[in-house]
């Protein structure tokens, strides 16, 4: 973009700068997270944004790719009764 420095982008700094302020935020929510999105447009610009739970195992380390495809399919499932 003309009159930027080098290297530097402001718009992914914008979007990134907004989104870790929005996980902050969430994370003083009460009560589990839960899926919900908003849009936004004007000024040429469409904002979207979407917050969703993190997926299973997300926050266990030492989990493969596998092991957090097979959490998150099991916590599809309804339990057994």
């Amino acid at each position: 973009m003309p009159g930027q420095p080098s290297g530097v982008d402001k718009i992914r700094s914008l979007v990134e700068g907004h989104a870790r302020a929005c996980l902050d935020d969430l994370a003083g929510v009460s009560g589990p997270p839960r899926p919900d999105a908003a849009v936004f447009g004007g000024g040429g610009w469409t904002v979207l944004v979407v917050a969703s739970p993190a997926p299973a195992g997300a926050d266990v380390p030492g989990l493969t790719q596998c092991d957090r495809d097979c959490l998150s399919l099991l916590s599809q499932t309804e339990p057994l009764r």
